[in-house]
């Protein structure tokens, strides 16, 4: 994950407007996010801040000062923790969540810092769930689950990403990633995934194979 780091306060913060800062993004919803985003990278520390960039593409006027952060720093550590812990996932400790907040906050008031617009970072995003299904479904011969079971994706070894959620088009249950994993349904069953690399269109056929050997039966809209 992102590396540990003591001062999280932002070199400078830019203030805007107040009109500006109003725009009903509440503490509570974006905690909902920054939960979200550590189920939806997988562990991966780009594919969390592009996570951020692209709801911006979708918010562009939505702002968050230090002190709604902090709030959202409150509200998040306890569950975020617990999340990583039970799940299996590496750990999450205070310092880490600190600094993803500095990120999530960056990417949620300024947007991209490297000139892509929308449509590269769908084809990043992808790219970067692609690989990472790869890595849980075929380097590790599955997600570790306490419990699995195949008929529910929280506890599914064998869960895509980018099937369940993008191809197949299940909620993530908040609309921001609705559309992210919609725009990437798009961009695979379009002429997208051609201009991927060619490693990742391997793995990606690799990711295919697997998910119907474990789930026959199931349709997969592709």
């Amino acid at each position: 994950m992102v590396d540990v780091i003591k001062d999280v306060e932002p070199q400078s913060e830019i203030k805007k407007p107040l009109e500006a800062q109003l725009t009903g993004l509440t503490p509570d919803y974006a905690a909902r996010i920054l939960f979200q985003s550590y189920k939806h990278s997988q562990g991966l520390s780009g594919l969390q801040r592009d996570i951020f960039r692209y709801i911006h593409t979708i918010h562009p006027t939505w702002y968050m000062d230090n002190e709604q952060r902090k709030k959202v720093e409150e509200l998040s550590e306890d569950r975020i923790i617990k999340y990583r812990s039970s799940s299996l996932h590496s750990e999450a400790d205070a310092n880490d969540i600190k600094s993803v907040l500095v990120d999530m906050q960056s990417a949620l008031n300024y947007g991209e810092d490297e000139g892509r617009g929308r449509g590269s970072l769908v084809k990043e995003v992808t790219r970067c769930i692609v690989e990472r299904d790869y890595a849980s479904l075929k380097l590790r011969n599955g997600r570790p689950r306490q419990l699995p079971n195949q008929n529910n994706p929280a506890t599914d070894p064998w869960l895509s990403f980018l099937v369940y959620y993008g191809l197949n088009g299940n909620t993530t249950h908040l609309p921001e990633l609705d559309r992210m994993y919609s725009d990437v349904e798009k961009f695979v069953t379009g002429e997208g995934l051609e201009s991927l690399d060619k490693k990742t269109q391997a793995q990606f056929a690799v990711v295919m194979e697997i998910y119907k050997q474990k789930h026959p039966g199931t349709n997969i809209n592709l």
